[in-house]
């Protein structure tokens, strides 16, 4: 976020500001296809006084996402943000890149259980499972979880500010099966 007293001038200090944190990003280990500007606007600024507007300049916004693949560089790579004049940071999110894999796993682990269930309630009756009769799945999403997802102002003066310790947590994957049995 810049501001300026014309459109140009918000323009170039923003685009200046923006080039050197996405430099600094990659040279921290961002490859080129993990930055992504997501965002980009123009505003004027106006000052109203007395019923009467104002033009007092232009803010100009530029919203880039980063992917960091590598954890134990979040907290440098936002902290160098900073630096370099960043003044917001929003919504640090962990992801998986491919849950496919994950979800099959956690399919292939509630299907286990349910039959497992099954077994023990039929050996219980005196009777045994003898086919799937019916079977459906919901929700196998992973749970996001974000520990730090607040507007945080960085670079507003002073020193470096030391780089924040971002924990990455967990994920959960989950997969929630339906199966009817026929026992006998």
């Amino acid at each position: 976020y810049t501001e300026g007293t014309d459109v140009k001038t918000a323009q170039t200090q923003n685009t200046d500001k923006v080039n050197a944190i996405i430099k600094a990003v990659k040279a921290l280990g961002v490859s080129d296809a993990d930055v992504q500007t997501s965002n980009y606007s123009i505003n004027p600024k106006f000052d109203w006084n007395n019923g009467k507007q104002t033009l007092l300049g232009y803010s100009v916004t530029q919203t880039v996402t980063v992917k960091i693949r590598d954890l134990s560089k979040v907290g440098e790579i936002l902290a160098k943000a900073g630096e370099l004049g960043a003044n917001q940071v929003n919504g640090v999110n962990f992801s998986i890149d491919d849950p496919s894999k994950i979800q099959q796993e956690a399919r292939k682990k509630a299907i286990d259980d349910a039959r497992e269930k099954a077994d023990e309630l039929a050996s219980s009756l005196g009777l045994h499972v003898v086919r799937v009769v019916n079977f459906s799945e919901m929700g196998n999403n992973p749970i996001p979880i974000m520990p730090y997802a607040k507007s945080v102002a960085l670079g507003m003066g002073g020193g470096a500010a030391p780089a924040p310790d971002i924990q990455s947590g967990s994920l959960d994957v989950t997969s929630n099966v339906s199966i009817t049995f026929e026992i006998q």
